[in-house]
């Protein structure tokens, strides 16, 4: 167990469960819109504004419902 905390496993899984409460909450059609109509200077940005809503959000919440399953594969 003191191998599990002092990896940082433990701080990669609540950014997960963080990155997966607030993608849930605030990414949806209407926040999506609002970006792509501000823009962005960084073409990674852009790119990922070009695809619909839900694809975007269903990226976000892969990659932390990945923080939260990775750390425990890899101790």
């Amino acid at each position: 167990m003191n191998e599990y905390i002092s990896s940082g496993a433990i701080i990669a899984q609540i950014l997960g469960i963080v990155i997966v409460i607030i993608t849930a909450i605030f990414y949806n059609k209407k926040s999506h819109e609002k970006a792509k109509k501000r823009g962005s200077t960084y073409i990674t940005v852009d790119l990922f504004l070009m695809l619909p809503w839900y694809i975007g959000k269903i990226i976000f919440l892969l990659m932390g419902i990945s923080f939260i399953i990775l750390p425990i594969f890899s101790l």
